[in-house]
């Protein structure tokens, strides 16, 4: 059976303003109508789909049509053209209107009728008018909400007037996002995809807010043009995905002018809405990211509830939580951690420092059980002395970023001393040659230090300890063997009473020559004692031989006697190039003597 007076479902018509117009034309009411016809109005303004079907057939419309239009109420909530909704994202007591789309509705003479977009929370501009919507408000009696025409027919005589009064709407981003996921029209955006519409429209209105009115705006005081303006600021940041939300999440820690705090404190009330505000399951996923990025960039230890899930694992450590599981002093802590931060894995989170907990707890180790420098003696069975000499040639090390104490890792300590006691039982306590190590230094002529290098670099024989006795003392080496090691090679260069024995004069005139820098000197290692000693280079002695020679050399080359050789010169008027008044002896340039 039809209706023998029918109307058009017209574009974008919700489903009540079309039942509305079709109990007008038969001149009745939206409630009388439904009675007659043995339907209950609620069944279908919530989308029973046999309700619809039924009026579907009377009216001689397309059923798919009108279940388009429909917004069905299901069990977790309520469902429009395929998107889920929640009550709160749904006008269903409101009225909200685009007066300025009525206003046209009347002016081309069609019917006046309400759009189905109207009734979506987060629509809040017409697209056609760029216009804020109008609220005509809610009913005293809830029965006649779902009568639409007869709640706007007051209000056509002033359709001018309210589209007048309505604020300007720029094009809204998140607006068009919100529509096209509820009409064909689809963008990528992979996590707001993925969510429920409605989740993904409150988050964006949630993460804009934080981001363009700070951690606690005051939601419930602002205006329409605020919510689009957070919701568009809010999309622009989660339509890039998980990485732009925590890189959002991110740069909210950075801004963190305190120090210490929870996630609450950091984030604000967009924390607190997470956390408490939306338990919806549709909201599970944006749990997901945050709880990703709390336990990644926050000292959250492991067992700790986070958004209702246990956390497994420890990621990251701060100087407080480090304190709290090593007993370290926050100040000390601080320092290893700065440290760390200059040269790898510790970043800045505002005035705190973040590391990663298994690194953490590797640099922490050394330092939990960290030995002092007499501490450190001890354990060594050295003294401070040469605990100390050790240090400085680099055999140990101190543990850096201590506030200015030298400490040391037990591990670093044991890993010396088992180089020291490798192999060392090749030379027995009773040898005339064994001696410690301060003792060895004595007899060869060198530095404690330089044996302990001969022995880390295993070239040392002979080695053995002390009955009983363990550590660096108790270390016993071959004092002659250690001296053949670093004893130098010979001095190719003179030391002065060589350069006396050459050149076959007295210490007199050998430091004349070196006073005048007739014979120049340089320092050399004693190769024997391993002391500086002052040495004639040997091609400069030469050098001067060639050059300059005494009168008794002149001689004995030209085989007459000195005195002779001294006649024969003046007699050819060549005078000494060396004066005897200065050098004590007599030098004659030997290129003068050329004939």
């Amino acid at each position: 059976m039809r209706l023998n007076l029918r109307v058009d479902l017209l574009k974008g018509e919700s489903l009540a303003s079309f039942l509305c117009r079709l109990a007008a034309v038969n001149g009745v009411r939206l409630q009388a109508f439904c009675s007659h016809l043995g339907i209950s109005s609620r069944s279908l303004i919530d989308g029973d789909v046999l309700a619809i079907a039924k009026v579907a057939t009377l009216a001689a419309v397309d059923p798919r049509a009108l279940m388009e239009e429909a917004v069905i109420k299901v069990e977790t909530g309520f469902k429009l053209r395929g998107e889920l909704l929640q009550r709160s994202s749904l006008h269903r007591q409101e009225l909200f209107v685009c007066p300025a789309c009525l206003q046209e509705d009347a002016s081309v003479g069609s019917a006046t009728y309400i759009r189905t977009l109207w009734q979506v929370e987060h629509l809040r501009a017409c697209p056609i008018h760029d216009i804020e919507l109008s609220d005509l408000g809610t009913p005293r009696n809830p029965s006649v909400s779902d009568d639409v025409l007869a709640r706007i027919e007051p209000h056509l005589a002033e359709l001018k007037l309210l589209t007048a009064a309505a604020p300007r709407a720029l094009p809204s981003t998140f607006e068009l996002y919100v529509r096209n996921r509820l009409g064909t029209r689809r963008q990528a955006h992979p996590f707001l995809d993925e969510l429920e519409l409605h989740a993904a429209a409150r988050f964006s209105e949630m993460l804009g807010a934080t981001a363009l009115y700070g951690l606690w705006p005051a939601l419930q005081q602002f205006t329409v043009a605020a919510r689009r303006a957070a919701a568009d600021e809010g999309f622009g940041i989660a339509s890039l995905g998980t990485d732009a939300i925590r890189a959002f999440l991110g740069k909210l820690q950075t801004d963190r002018t305190g120090s210490g705090g929870g996630p609450q404190a950091v984030f604000g009330s967009l924390y607190n809405w997470v956390a408490r505000g939306a338990p919806h399951p549709a909201f599970d996923p944006i749990r997901d990211v945050f709880r990703e990025h709390i336990v990644e960039t926050m000292p959250v230890a492991a067992g700790e509830v986070v958004l209702g899930r246990k956390v497994e694992r420890r990621i990251v450590h701060s100087v407080r939580s480090m304190h709290r599981e090593t007993g370290l002093h926050p100040k000390r802590l601080r320092k290893i951690l700065e440290a760390s931060a200059r040269s790898e894995t510790a970043r800045s989170n505002g005035p705190n420092i973040l590391i990663e907990a298994d690194r953490g707890a590797e640099l922490m180790t050394p330092f939990v059980d960290a030995l002092s420098l007499k501490e450190a003696a001890t354990y060594l069975g050295s003294d401070r002395v040469h605990t100390r000499l050790l240090l400085t040639a680099g055999f140990i090390q101190s543990l850096s970023a201590t506030g200015g104490r030298m400490a040391f890792a037990r591990s670093d300590l044991d890993a010396f001393l088992s180089t020291l006691r490798e192999g060392a039982d090749t030379l027995s306590p009773d040898d005339p040659h064994a001696a410690s190590l301060p003792l060895a230094a004595k007899r060869a002529n060198c530095s404690a230090m330089e044996i302990v290098k001969l022995v880390i670099e295993g070239r040392l024989a002979r080695r053995g300890s002390f009955p009983g006795a363990s550590g660096y003392l108790a270390l016993l080496v071959d004092f002659t063997e250690v001296r053949s090691l670093v004893r130098g090679a010979p001095l190719e260069d003179l030391p002065r009473r060589r350069v006396i024995k050459e050149l076959k004069t007295t210490s007199t005139v050998v430091d004349a020559l070196i006073k005048h820098r007739m014979l120049l000197t340089e320092s050399r290692i004693n190769p024997s004692n391993r002391c500086p000693v002052e040495v004639v280079p040997r091609k400069a002695l030469d050098a001067f031989r060639q050059t300059y020679g005494t009168l008794f050399e002149i001689a004995a080359e030209n085989g007459c006697h000195h005195l002779r050789m001294k006649a024969t010169l003046e007699s050819r008027g060549i005078q000494p190039a060396l004066p005897r008044e200065t050098f004590h002896a007599s030098f004659y340039r030997r290129a003068d003597l050329q004939p």
